[in-house]
């Protein structure tokens, strides 16, 4: 299901769930293809002095995240590279077990890698998660478009990220009260009844806003830091040219901070259902692409078709051409044909498989990283080249509209 509610979500957290086994050292497990640039990664423990932690009744707490980030980095050839997970032991144990066989798997990049050598300043783009799942889970994304001259900076939203521990050895556990409604509400209502009424709750709302605060304290700390000469990025970042991304509740996000958030220039949602944020009453103030699945419902998948499941799909494609309607900026609707949920992280990147009737997890990712790139590099850097995006080249599998295709009609 396309980002699941704050609440399911909050009922339990999605495991990352795939045992898989070691590849071999070729083709790269996470996807062919690369960009000019090698990768370095760090991870670093970032605290908002400014705002109280509401996922937890401790009056002392301050909001708390993980900081995963990729950028364009120098080393030899000889380097170690980083394994995919750089702490499991931080994380709940759905995860680690969901991550026990490619925890440890190398990805391109090297931990703590010097910045490439040069005075170029990298475009940030901000990452967001999939809800329940950690900051690393799509890996094949985010060092990919390192790779390509940008600085990737993957939020660990706390509380929607798995975590169970800080690196200070603190435990971490959502205690504060979470949103629900009564057996007896949900036995009363359509699906679509209990997401509006969902949507439409305080805590919901909170939750909601909480996340988009950890977008722009992200980008308040990158600028702080940025004129910091310690810092590893002194003087190297072009925040004149910000994008958000992000997959599921992420990519709910992402569209919300592009509204709240004056300094972000564009915006990806990876099929993210927006669950009434504010943006889609009034449309995106940027350049926007939506991508999505076919078929997020296991059931469809097995032949099955769910009436409930297909009233609320319904309800939120209306909303997201609602909210496209009303974007004045240039807009891209992608459909992935045979791609599920799960092809937008790495869960079947790893030798697991994909349910039957899902598409090769390579041949998606090929297509969510081309149309993920071209996007950014022609709102971000301004490229005139765009194949993808103006059907230049072709992927079969690849429906797309745009705002220009559908004014002119």
């Amino acid at each position: 299901m396309r980002t699941a509610s704050i609440a399911a979500i909050l009922a339990v957290i999605a495991p990352v769930g795939h045992a898989v086994a070691q590849p071999s050292s070729s083709p790269y497990w996470l996807g062919e293809g690369h960009g000019p640039h090698m990768t370095g990664t760090t991870e670093e423990l970032w605290v908002d002095d400014s705002r109280d932690e509401p996922t937890t009744t401790d009056p002392n707490d301050k909001r708390r995240m993980m900081i995963r980030t990729w950028y364009p980095a120098d080393f030899p050839a000889d380097a170690t590279r980083a394994p995919y997970v750089l702490d499991v032991d931080l994380y709940q144990d759905s995860i680690r077990e969901g991550v026990a066989e490619i925890g440890t798997r190398a990805t391109r990049s090297v931990v703590d890698a010097h910045v490439e050598r040069g005075s170029t300043r990298y475009p940030v783009l901000i990452y967001n998660s999939g809800g329940g799942w950690p900051e690393f889970s799509a890996t094949f994304l985010t060092e990919y478009l390192a790779s390509y001259g940008y600085v990737v900076v993957s939020i660990g939203h706390t509380g929607f990220n798995g975590l169970e521990k800080f690196p200070d050895g603190t435990s971490y556990a959502y205690d504060a009260p979470r949103p629900h409604l009564t057996a007896e509400q949900q036995a009363s209502m359509s699906p679509v009844e209990k997401d509006q009424a969902e949507g439409g709750d305080p805590l919901v709302q909170r939750l909601n806003a909480m996340m988009v605060e950890d977008v722009s304290f992200v980008l308040d700390r990158m600028a702080a830091l940025a004129t910091t000469p310690t810092y590893r990025f002194h003087r190297r970042l072009d925040l004149e040219h910000v994008g958000v991304v992000g997959w599921s509740l992420g990519g709910a996000t992402s569209f919300q901070a592009a509204l709240d958030d004056h300094r972000i220039r564009a915006a990806v949602d990876l099929d993210g259902w927006l669950k009434h944020r504010r943006v889609e009453a009034v449309g995106a103030p940027v350049p926007i692409l939506f991508v999505e699945s076919t078929d997020t419902d296991e059931d469809s998948l097995r032949g099955e078709v769910d009436p409930a499941y297909k009233e609320l799909e319904a309800d939120a494609e209306r909303r997201t051409w609602h909210m496209l309607q009303l974007t004045t900026a240039d807009w891209y609707h992608a459909t992935i044909q045979g791609a599920d949920h799960l092809s937008f992280s790495d869960a079947y990147l790893g030798d697991a498989k994909a349910p039957p009737g899902v598409m090769d997890p390579q041949r998606s990712s090929e297509i969510i990283r081309a149309l993920t790139l071209e996007f950014f590099e022609r709102y971000l850097k301004g490229a005139k080249d765009a194949p993808v995006l103006s059907r230049q080249r072709s992927f079969p599998e690849l429906r797309l509209e745009t705002k220009l295709e559908r004014s002119s009609r």
